[in-house]
Protein backbone atom coordinates (compact mmCIF):
# COMPACT_ATOMS: atom_id res chain seq x y z
CA UNK A 1 0.00 0.00 0.00
CA UNK A 2 1.51 3.30 -1.07
CA UNK A 3 -0.34 5.84 1.04
CA UNK A 4 -0.24 6.39 4.76
CA UNK A 5 0.33 9.22 7.23
CA UNK A 6 3.49 11.01 6.20
CA UNK A 7 5.16 13.46 8.43
CA UNK A 8 1.48 17.32 1.92
CA UNK A 9 -9.71 21.28 -10.77
CA UNK A 10 -7.90 24.38 -11.71
CA UNK A 11 -9.87 27.54 -10.96
CA UNK A 12 -8.78 31.10 -11.60
CA UNK A 13 -10.63 33.72 -9.55
CA UNK A 14 -10.12 37.48 -9.63
CA UNK A 15 -11.49 39.61 -6.78
CA UNK A 16 -11.49 43.39 -6.38
CA UNK A 17 -10.96 43.93 -2.67
CA UNK A 18 -11.09 46.97 -0.41
CA UNK A 19 -7.91 46.90 1.75
CA UNK A 20 -9.56 48.60 4.75
CA UNK A 21 -12.17 45.82 4.88
CA UNK A 22 -9.43 43.18 4.98
CA UNK A 23 -7.66 44.90 7.85
CA UNK A 24 -10.81 45.41 9.90
CA UNK A 25 -12.39 41.96 9.52
CA UNK A 26 -9.48 39.62 8.96
CA UNK A 27 -11.37 37.98 6.08
CA UNK A 28 -13.79 38.79 3.29
CA UNK A 29 -17.41 37.59 3.35
CA UNK A 30 -20.04 37.56 0.62
CA UNK A 31 -23.08 36.09 2.36
CA UNK A 32 -22.20 32.47 3.13
CA UNK A 33 -19.00 32.68 1.09
CA UNK A 34 -15.75 33.39 2.92
CA UNK A 35 -12.69 34.36 0.86
CA UNK A 36 -9.28 33.97 2.54
CA UNK A 37 -6.24 35.08 0.52
CA UNK A 38 -2.75 34.78 1.90
CA UNK A 39 0.92 35.00 1.07
CA UNK A 40 4.10 33.95 2.88
CA UNK A 41 7.73 34.81 2.32
CA UNK A 42 10.35 32.49 3.80
CA UNK A 43 14.15 32.37 3.90
CA UNK A 44 15.80 29.00 4.60
CA UNK A 45 19.48 28.26 5.15
CA UNK A 46 20.04 24.57 4.32
CA UNK A 47 23.46 23.02 4.98
CA UNK A 48 22.86 19.91 2.82
CA UNK A 49 20.53 20.67 -0.09
CA UNK A 50 21.15 17.33 -1.88
CA UNK A 51 20.87 15.28 1.33
CA UNK A 52 24.27 13.60 0.91
CA UNK A 53 26.60 12.08 3.51
CA UNK A 54 29.70 14.13 2.62
CA UNK A 55 31.97 11.09 2.33
CA UNK A 56 33.69 12.46 -0.81
CA UNK A 57 33.84 15.53 -3.04
CA UNK A 58 31.91 14.01 -5.95
CA UNK A 59 28.57 12.21 -5.80
CA UNK A 60 28.29 12.46 -2.00
CA UNK A 61 29.53 16.02 -1.54
CA UNK A 62 27.55 18.17 0.92
CA UNK A 63 26.41 21.50 -0.55
CA UNK A 64 24.82 24.34 1.41
CA UNK A 65 22.67 27.20 0.11
CA UNK A 66 20.13 29.83 1.06
CA UNK A 67 16.67 29.29 -0.41
CA UNK A 68 13.98 31.95 -0.79
CA UNK A 69 10.35 30.80 -0.82
CA UNK A 70 7.29 32.68 -2.03
CA UNK A 71 4.03 30.98 -1.04
CA UNK A 72 0.76 32.60 -2.19
CA UNK A 73 -2.62 30.96 -1.64
CA UNK A 74 -6.39 31.37 -1.73
CA UNK A 75 -9.19 29.54 0.09
CA UNK A 76 -12.91 29.82 -0.72
CA UNK A 77 -15.24 28.43 1.96
CA UNK A 78 -18.97 28.31 1.26
CA UNK A 79 -21.02 27.50 4.37
CA UNK A 80 -24.18 25.39 4.06
CA UNK A 81 -25.99 26.26 7.33
CA UNK A 82 -26.56 23.13 9.47
CA UNK A 83 -25.57 20.94 6.52
CA UNK A 84 -21.82 21.32 6.04
CA UNK A 85 -19.59 23.32 3.74
CA UNK A 86 -17.79 23.49 0.42
CA UNK A 87 -14.09 24.41 0.20
CA UNK A 88 -11.96 25.27 -2.81
CA UNK A 89 -8.31 26.15 -2.41
CA UNK A 90 -4.98 26.74 -4.11
CA UNK A 91 -1.51 27.37 -2.82
CA UNK A 92 1.87 27.59 -4.49
CA UNK A 93 5.49 27.40 -3.38
CA UNK A 94 8.22 28.98 -5.51
CA UNK A 95 11.74 28.14 -4.30
CA UNK A 96 14.74 30.21 -5.48
CA UNK A 97 18.29 29.06 -4.62
CA UNK A 98 20.82 31.81 -3.97
CA UNK A 99 23.77 29.97 -5.57
CA UNK A 100 22.59 26.69 -7.09
CA UNK A 101 19.78 28.27 -9.09
CA UNK A 102 19.53 25.29 -11.48
CA UNK A 103 17.65 23.65 -8.57
CA UNK A 104 14.87 26.27 -8.52
CA UNK A 105 11.47 24.61 -8.33
CA UNK A 106 7.81 25.31 -7.69
CA UNK A 107 4.88 23.29 -6.37
CA UNK A 108 1.20 23.95 -7.06
CA UNK A 109 -1.58 22.43 -4.92
CA UNK A 110 -5.28 22.53 -5.84
CA UNK A 111 -7.87 21.20 -3.41
CA UNK A 112 -11.64 20.66 -3.32
CA UNK A 113 -13.57 19.57 -0.21
CA UNK A 114 -17.28 18.78 0.19
CA UNK A 115 -18.88 17.91 3.53
CA UNK A 116 -22.67 17.54 3.29
CA UNK A 117 -25.00 16.27 6.04
CA UNK A 118 -28.69 16.99 5.26
CA UNK A 119 -31.41 16.33 7.88
CA UNK A 120 -32.31 13.04 6.15
CA UNK A 121 -29.23 11.40 7.70
CA UNK A 122 -27.31 11.21 4.43
CA UNK A 123 -23.53 11.65 4.69
CA UNK A 124 -21.49 12.82 1.71
CA UNK A 125 -17.81 13.71 1.71
CA UNK A 126 -15.37 14.39 -1.14
CA UNK A 127 -11.77 15.52 -0.78
CA UNK A 128 -9.79 16.01 -3.97
CA UNK A 129 -6.18 17.25 -4.06
CA UNK A 130 -4.11 17.68 -7.20
CA UNK A 131 -0.41 18.55 -6.84
CA UNK A 132 2.11 19.61 -9.48
CA UNK A 133 5.47 19.06 -7.79
CA UNK A 134 9.15 19.62 -8.47
CA UNK A 135 10.59 19.64 -4.95
CA UNK A 136 13.62 17.51 -3.98
CA UNK A 137 11.98 15.91 -0.93
CA UNK A 138 11.26 12.57 -2.59
CA UNK A 139 8.27 10.30 -2.26
CA UNK A 140 7.03 8.18 0.66
CA UNK A 141 8.87 5.17 -0.78
CA UNK A 142 12.19 7.08 -0.41
CA UNK A 143 12.58 7.66 -4.16
CA UNK A 144 14.66 10.61 -5.50
CA UNK A 145 15.40 12.24 -2.14
CA UNK A 146 17.59 15.30 -2.76
CA UNK A 147 16.89 15.43 -6.54
CA UNK A 148 14.48 17.85 -8.19
CA UNK A 149 11.89 15.74 -10.05
CA UNK A 150 8.87 16.96 -12.00
CA UNK A 151 5.75 14.94 -11.23
CA UNK A 152 2.07 15.20 -10.46
CA UNK A 153 -0.04 13.53 -7.80
CA UNK A 154 -3.79 13.21 -7.55
CA UNK A 155 -5.53 12.09 -4.35
CA UNK A 156 -9.28 11.53 -4.21
CA UNK A 157 -11.04 10.44 -1.00
CA UNK A 158 -14.82 10.05 -0.99
CA UNK A 159 -17.55 8.62 1.20
CA UNK A 160 -21.31 8.13 0.98
CA UNK A 161 -23.28 6.88 3.95
CA UNK A 162 -26.28 7.09 6.21
CA UNK A 163 -26.73 7.86 9.91
CA UNK A 164 -29.20 5.70 11.84
CA UNK A 165 -30.82 5.53 15.27
CA UNK A 166 -30.83 9.25 16.06
CA UNK A 167 -27.25 9.52 14.79
CA UNK A 168 -25.85 6.83 17.08
CA UNK A 169 -24.86 4.46 14.25
CA UNK A 170 -23.70 5.05 10.68
CA UNK A 171 -22.72 2.95 7.68
CA UNK A 172 -20.41 4.42 5.07
CA UNK A 173 -19.23 3.28 1.63
CA UNK A 174 -15.71 4.47 0.73
CA UNK A 175 -13.84 5.04 -2.52
CA UNK A 176 -10.30 6.43 -2.74
CA UNK A 177 -7.97 6.88 -5.71
CA UNK A 178 -4.29 7.84 -5.64
CA UNK A 179 -2.21 8.56 -8.73
CA UNK A 180 1.45 9.45 -9.22
CA UNK A 181 3.06 10.30 -12.56
CA UNK A 182 6.59 11.54 -13.29
CA UNK A 183 7.38 13.68 -16.33
CA UNK A 184 10.69 12.02 -17.25
CA UNK A 185 11.05 8.52 -18.71
CA UNK A 186 13.98 8.13 -16.31
CA UNK A 187 11.44 7.91 -13.48
CA UNK A 188 8.85 5.77 -15.28
CA UNK A 189 9.02 2.93 -12.75
CA UNK A 190 7.32 5.21 -10.18
CA UNK A 191 4.08 5.82 -12.13
CA UNK A 192 1.01 4.11 -10.69
CA UNK A 193 -2.71 4.28 -9.95
CA UNK A 194 -4.19 2.91 -6.70
CA UNK A 195 -7.93 2.35 -6.27
CA UNK A 196 -9.49 1.53 -2.89
CA UNK A 197 -13.04 0.33 -2.21
CA UNK A 198 -14.27 0.04 1.35
CA UNK A 199 -17.03 -0.06 3.92
CA UNK A 200 -17.11 1.34 7.46
CA UNK A 201 -19.56 0.56 10.28
CA UNK A 202 -19.40 3.13 13.08
CA UNK A 203 -21.15 3.46 16.42
CA UNK A 204 -21.26 6.26 19.01
CA UNK A 205 -20.49 4.97 22.53
CA UNK A 206 -19.65 8.34 24.18
CA UNK A 207 -21.22 11.76 23.44
CA UNK A 208 -18.51 12.71 20.92
CA UNK A 209 -16.60 9.46 20.45
CA UNK A 210 -17.17 6.87 17.72
CA UNK A 211 -15.77 3.38 17.32
CA UNK A 212 -15.45 1.82 13.87
CA UNK A 213 -14.67 -1.36 11.96
CA UNK A 214 -13.47 -0.70 8.41
CA UNK A 215 -12.74 -2.97 5.45
CA UNK A 216 -10.66 -1.88 2.42
CA UNK A 217 -9.98 -3.69 -0.84
CA UNK A 218 -7.20 -2.08 -2.89
CA UNK A 219 -5.62 -2.55 -6.31
CA UNK A 220 -2.44 -0.82 -7.42
CA UNK A 221 -1.34 -0.92 -11.05
CA UNK A 222 1.90 0.55 -12.33
CA UNK A 223 1.86 2.25 -15.73
CA UNK A 224 3.22 0.29 -18.69
CA UNK A 225 6.60 1.40 -20.02
CA UNK A 226 8.39 -0.23 -22.94
CA UNK A 227 11.49 1.96 -23.03
CA UNK A 228 12.24 5.47 -24.28
CA UNK A 229 14.55 8.46 -24.40
CA UNK A 230 15.16 10.85 -21.50
CA UNK A 231 15.49 14.62 -21.93
CA UNK A 232 19.26 14.36 -22.50
CA UNK A 233 18.89 11.60 -25.11
CA UNK A 234 19.78 8.66 -22.86
CA UNK A 235 17.76 5.52 -23.58
CA UNK A 236 15.95 3.96 -20.61
CA UNK A 237 14.95 0.30 -20.84
CA UNK A 238 11.33 -0.59 -20.21
CA UNK A 239 9.79 -3.50 -18.35
CA UNK A 240 7.24 -6.12 -19.51
CA UNK A 241 3.72 -5.96 -18.11
CA UNK A 242 3.98 -9.52 -16.74
CA UNK A 243 6.91 -8.50 -14.50
CA UNK A 244 5.43 -5.33 -12.95
CA UNK A 245 4.86 -5.02 -9.19
CA UNK A 246 1.06 -4.70 -9.53
CA UNK A 247 -0.75 -5.94 -6.44
CA UNK A 248 -4.05 -6.15 -4.59
CA UNK A 249 -4.78 -6.27 -0.88
CA UNK A 250 -7.45 -6.77 1.74
CA UNK A 251 -7.27 -4.73 4.92
CA UNK A 252 -9.33 -4.58 8.11
CA UNK A 253 -8.99 -1.70 10.58
CA UNK A 254 -10.55 -0.91 13.92
CA UNK A 255 -10.32 2.39 15.73
CA UNK A 256 -11.80 5.53 17.23
CA UNK A 257 -12.74 8.92 15.85
CA UNK A 258 -14.22 12.06 17.39
CA UNK A 259 -16.74 14.76 16.48
CA UNK A 260 -15.60 18.33 15.96
CA UNK A 261 -15.56 20.31 19.20
CA UNK A 262 -14.17 17.43 21.23
CA UNK A 263 -10.90 17.77 23.15
CA UNK A 264 -9.69 14.87 20.98
CA UNK A 265 -9.78 15.15 17.19
CA UNK A 266 -8.44 13.00 14.40
CA UNK A 267 -8.46 9.23 14.16
CA UNK A 268 -6.90 6.25 15.88
CA UNK A 269 -6.69 3.35 13.44
CA UNK A 270 -4.84 0.01 13.53
CA UNK A 271 -5.40 -3.10 11.47
CA UNK A 272 -4.06 -5.95 9.39
CA UNK A 273 -3.29 -6.23 5.67
CA UNK A 274 -3.12 -9.22 3.33
CA UNK A 275 -1.13 -8.22 0.22
CA UNK A 276 -0.85 -10.31 -2.97
CA UNK A 277 1.15 -9.62 -6.16
CA UNK A 278 -0.18 -10.20 -9.67
CA UNK A 279 3.26 -11.24 -11.01
CA UNK A 280 5.57 -13.56 -9.09
CA UNK A 281 8.84 -12.36 -10.72
CA UNK A 282 10.42 -8.95 -11.29
CA UNK A 283 12.43 -7.92 -14.37
CA UNK A 284 15.63 -9.46 -12.96
CA UNK A 285 13.94 -12.80 -12.24
CA UNK A 286 13.77 -12.24 -8.47
CA UNK A 287 10.74 -13.69 -6.68
CA UNK A 288 8.16 -11.40 -5.15
CA UNK A 289 6.80 -12.47 -1.77
CA UNK A 290 3.19 -11.97 -0.73
CA UNK A 291 2.92 -10.38 2.69
CA UNK A 292 0.62 -10.24 5.70
CA UNK A 293 1.38 -7.47 8.21
CA UNK A 294 -0.13 -5.15 10.77
CA UNK A 295 -0.78 -1.55 9.68
CA UNK A 296 -1.62 1.74 11.37
CA UNK A 297 -2.69 5.24 10.38
CA UNK A 298 -3.21 7.24 13.56
CA UNK A 299 -3.28 11.03 13.82
CA UNK A 300 -4.67 12.45 17.08
CA UNK A 301 -4.74 16.00 18.44
CA UNK A 302 -5.51 16.62 22.11
CA UNK A 303 -6.50 20.05 23.43
CA UNK A 304 -4.83 19.58 26.79
CA UNK A 305 -5.60 23.15 27.90
CA UNK A 306 -6.94 26.31 26.28
CA UNK A 307 -3.37 27.13 25.21
CA UNK A 308 -1.75 23.69 24.69
CA UNK A 309 -2.34 21.19 21.88
CA UNK A 310 -0.58 17.81 21.85
CA UNK A 311 -0.37 15.61 18.75
CA UNK A 312 0.42 11.93 18.22
CA UNK A 313 1.14 10.19 14.89
CA UNK A 314 1.62 6.46 14.43
CA UNK A 315 2.06 5.01 10.93
CA UNK A 316 2.81 1.53 9.66
CA UNK A 317 2.58 0.18 6.12
CA UNK A 318 4.58 -1.70 3.49
CA UNK A 319 6.02 0.13 0.47
CA UNK A 320 7.32 -1.12 -2.87
CA UNK A 321 10.42 0.49 -4.36
CA UNK A 322 9.48 0.45 -8.08
CA UNK A 323 7.40 -1.20 -10.80
CA UNK A 324 10.34 -3.26 -12.07
CA UNK A 325 11.70 -4.42 -8.71
CA UNK A 326 10.84 -6.94 -6.00
CA UNK A 327 12.39 -4.70 -3.32
CA UNK A 328 10.04 -3.47 -0.58
CA UNK A 329 10.29 -2.19 2.97
CA UNK A 330 8.17 -1.97 6.08
CA UNK A 331 7.72 1.68 7.05
CA UNK A 332 7.01 2.14 10.76
CA UNK A 333 6.97 5.54 12.43
CA UNK A 334 5.86 7.44 15.51
CA UNK A 335 5.84 11.18 16.10
CA UNK A 336 4.80 13.57 18.87
CA UNK A 337 4.47 17.34 18.82
CA UNK A 338 3.20 20.23 20.92
CA UNK A 339 1.81 23.68 20.12
CA UNK A 340 1.83 26.21 22.96
CA UNK A 341 0.22 29.66 22.99
CA UNK A 342 2.21 32.18 25.05
CA UNK A 343 0.75 35.53 26.09
CA UNK A 344 -1.91 35.32 23.32
CA UNK A 345 0.42 36.46 20.52
CA UNK A 346 3.32 33.97 20.64
CA UNK A 347 2.95 30.40 19.35
CA UNK A 348 5.69 27.86 20.04
CA UNK A 349 5.83 24.49 18.28
CA UNK A 350 8.13 21.50 18.75
CA UNK A 351 8.06 17.95 17.47
CA UNK A 352 10.06 14.78 16.98
CA UNK A 353 9.56 11.89 14.55
CA UNK A 354 11.26 8.50 14.38
CA UNK A 355 10.68 5.97 11.61
CA UNK A 356 12.28 2.69 10.58
CA UNK A 357 12.52 1.53 6.95
CA UNK A 358 13.19 -2.21 7.10
CA UNK A 359 14.02 -3.56 3.60
CA UNK A 360 13.74 -7.14 2.38
CA UNK A 361 17.09 -7.08 0.54
CA UNK A 362 20.46 -5.38 0.19
CA UNK A 363 20.75 -2.48 -2.30
CA UNK A 364 21.76 -3.37 -5.85
CA UNK A 365 25.53 -3.95 -5.95
CA UNK A 366 25.88 -4.43 -2.16
CA UNK A 367 25.98 -7.67 -0.18
CA UNK A 368 28.36 -7.07 2.71
CA UNK A 369 26.09 -6.22 5.65
CA UNK A 370 22.79 -7.90 4.80
CA UNK A 371 19.40 -6.36 4.15
CA UNK A 372 19.20 -2.57 4.11
CA UNK A 373 17.80 -0.90 7.24
CA UNK A 374 17.34 2.88 7.60
CA UNK A 375 16.48 4.87 10.71
CA UNK A 376 14.99 8.32 10.15
CA UNK A 377 14.92 11.16 12.68
CA UNK A 378 13.23 14.53 12.27
CA UNK A 379 13.26 17.23 14.96
CA UNK A 380 11.68 20.63 14.48
CA UNK A 381 11.00 23.71 16.58
CA UNK A 382 9.51 27.10 15.82
CA UNK A 383 8.24 30.33 17.31
CA UNK A 384 5.63 32.58 15.65
CA UNK A 385 4.58 36.06 16.70
CA UNK A 386 1.22 37.47 15.61
CA UNK A 387 1.98 41.14 14.93
CA UNK A 388 -1.60 41.76 13.83
CA UNK A 389 -4.56 39.43 13.37
CA UNK A 390 -3.58 39.18 9.70
CA UNK A 391 0.23 39.40 9.99
CA UNK A 392 2.59 36.82 11.53
CA UNK A 393 6.36 36.48 11.60
CA UNK A 394 8.28 33.40 12.69
CA UNK A 395 11.58 31.58 13.06
CA UNK A 396 12.21 27.84 12.97
CA UNK A 397 14.70 24.99 12.88
CA UNK A 398 14.52 21.48 11.37
CA UNK A 399 16.96 18.60 11.76
CA UNK A 400 16.60 15.64 9.37
CA UNK A 401 18.86 12.60 9.69
CA UNK A 402 18.92 9.20 8.01
CA UNK A 403 21.12 6.51 9.55
CA UNK A 404 21.65 3.33 7.52
CA UNK A 405 23.73 0.18 7.56
CA UNK A 406 24.82 1.29 4.06
CA UNK A 407 26.80 4.52 4.27
CA UNK A 408 25.80 5.87 0.84
CA UNK A 409 22.19 6.32 1.98
CA UNK A 410 23.02 8.27 5.14
CA UNK A 411 22.73 12.02 5.53
CA UNK A 412 22.15 14.76 8.09
CA UNK A 413 20.47 18.04 7.16
CA UNK A 414 20.07 21.23 9.20
CA UNK A 415 17.64 23.97 8.16
CA UNK A 416 17.22 27.40 9.75
CA UNK A 417 14.28 29.51 8.60
CA UNK A 418 12.54 32.85 9.04
CA UNK A 419 9.16 33.80 7.60
CA UNK A 420 6.58 36.56 7.26
CA UNK A 421 2.95 35.59 6.56
CA UNK A 422 -0.15 37.59 5.65
CA UNK A 423 -3.57 35.89 5.83
CA UNK A 424 -6.70 37.99 5.40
Amino acid sequence: MKRAINFSCVVTVIFLLIPTMLLAQGNINFGNLKVIPGIEGQVVYDDNIYMKNGSDDNANKKVSDTIYHLKPGMLLNYNLPERGDLKLGWNGDWAFYNTNDKNNWNNQNFALGIDYKPPSGLLLGVNEEFRLKQDPFGSPDQYAIGRVTKRWENDLKSKLGMAWGNNTFRTIALYNMYEQQYFSNYDASQNYTLNEYGFSAEGRFLPRTWGFVRYIYGLQNYASFYGGQTENGTYVAGFPDNRKADFKYNQVNIGLTWDQGSKLTGELSVGYMWKRYNNNLDTAGNTRTDRDTWVAATNINFDATATTVLSLNIARTTRDQAADSSTFFYDTGVGVSVRQTILTRFFATAGVLYSLNDYNTAPAGYTSVGDRSDKNYIVNAGLDYKIREWLTCGIGYKYNKKSSNYENFEFADNQFMASLKIVY
